[in-house]
């Protein structure tokens, strides 16, 4: 349960990356059937989100998160306490994500 309620926050923060509607427009009859805002059918259709980049699933998402990596560096022959880290520099699409999780309030 926990997995998918992680999902679903972050899937809640990269909204504007994914394919998932923003702001899914309210029904005033729960029966009816869900319409898609005009910004979600613009991504859809286009692929692309309004910089030009491309929407991604969550999949590719994570395909593209998991580069950003944080080592542990120790120098050949060097005492431990020589070790260092080291993070990976993130590239537009990874801090973009990042920024968005930061600043998600649900």
């Amino acid at each position: 349960m926990l997995a998918y309620y992680v999902r679903w926050h972050l899937e809640q923060a990269w909204s504007e990356l994914l394919f998932k509607d923003e702001e899914p427009p309210l029904a005033d009859d729960p029966v009816v059937p869900a319409r898609r805002s005009a910004g979600a059918l613009r991504k859809a259709s286009t692929q692309q989100l309004a910089d030009g980049s491309p929407v991604h699933s969550w999949r590719t998402l994570l395909v593209a998160l998991r580069s950003l990596t944080r080592n542990r560096v120790l120098p050949k022959g060097a005492p431990d306490a020589a070790a260092f880290e080291m993070v990976a520099t993130a590239t537009p699409l990874q801090a973009q994500a990042l920024a968005l999780i930061a600043a998600f309030q649900p």
